[in-house]
């Protein structure tokens, strides 16, 4: 998954986007309350495990190692 950069989380729109995905997850979680059969709730919580692996990626660190693959010169 895409590695955003301490630039990244640092601009305006990157702020937007972390409160519009916390707001899908929070819309998905209480969908996934009230329904009822099994294959909403699957749909649903497929949906909800990849907002929140947005989320991880977006709250994560960039490490040395992702730097480097990123950098065709090293």
């Amino acid at each position: 998954m895409y590695q955003f950069s301490d630039v990244d989380r640092g601009q305006p729109w990157f702020k937007r986007l972390q409160e519009q995905v916390n707001e899908r997850l929070q819309s998905l979680r209480e969908q996934n309350d009230r329904s009822t059969d099994m294959e909403s709730t699957g749909l649903l919580r497929g949906q909800i495990a990849e907002v929140k692996r947005l989320l991880k990626a977006m709250e994560s660190t960039e490490t040395t190692n992702s730097a480097q693959r990123r950098n065709p010169y090293n």
